[in-house]
């Protein structure tokens, strides 16, 4: 699979002081979860429960906006809690070619990443497609459009590292910080 790199120029805020209400956040990982588990009882915890996911602003915040792409998990594929399964990578140099290509998994010279874990244990079932196209999304639309990746809960109480609510994950975002 061949991954177009592009460059776009976004704005972003500077600082974020709420996060959606309407998801679980897996702290550490800086992700975001959420699906109709959520509305019925705020839990993942239910075989066939289905979480979307996406980064928070907060780690969005730390990856340039420059030959952007993304590399994402394989639909089918189950993982464990913990599992890296998944790449963002960006340009460090300024004048990044646009027009570059690469194989899917490679890193270019003059590039930065940073792998991505699984933040629960369950199976891919579907993935963002138009961030290969648009990988811009993940900046510009984080809660949105720019989601990666839903996966499916095969067991009850699954092991999750989605603890958090927004307020949780906002005081924990502010002592990080510190």
């Amino acid at each position: 699979m061949k991954i177009r790199r592009v460059r776009f120029a976004v704005l972003r805020e500077e600082e974020v002081s709420e996060y959606p209400q309407d998801r679980l956040y897996a702290g550490e990982l800086h992700m975001w979860g959420n699906g109709e588990w959520f509305k019925r009882n705020r839990k993942l915890d239910t075989p066939g429960d289905r979480v979307r996911v996406g980064f928070t602003t907060f780690v969005i915040g730390q990856i340039p906006d420059r030959g952007l792409r993304v590399q994402l998990p394989e639909v089918g594929s189950y993982v464990e809690l913990g599992d890296y399964f998944g790449r963002v990578s960006w340009s460090l140099e300024e004048d990044a070619d646009s027009d570059e290509e690469w194989e899917d998994g490679d890193t270019a010279p003059g590039e930065g990443w940073s792998d991505f874990c699984a933040p629960v244990e369950a199976k891919v079932v579907a993935v963002n497609t138009e961030l290969a196209n648009t990988p811009e999304l993940l900046i510009r639309d984080p809660y949105g459009e720019g989601w990666l990746f839903e996966m499916e809960i095969h067991d009850h109480k699954p092991k999750s590292d989605f603890n958090w609510d927004a307020d949780g994950y906002a005081e924990f975002i502010a002592q990080d910080s510190d």
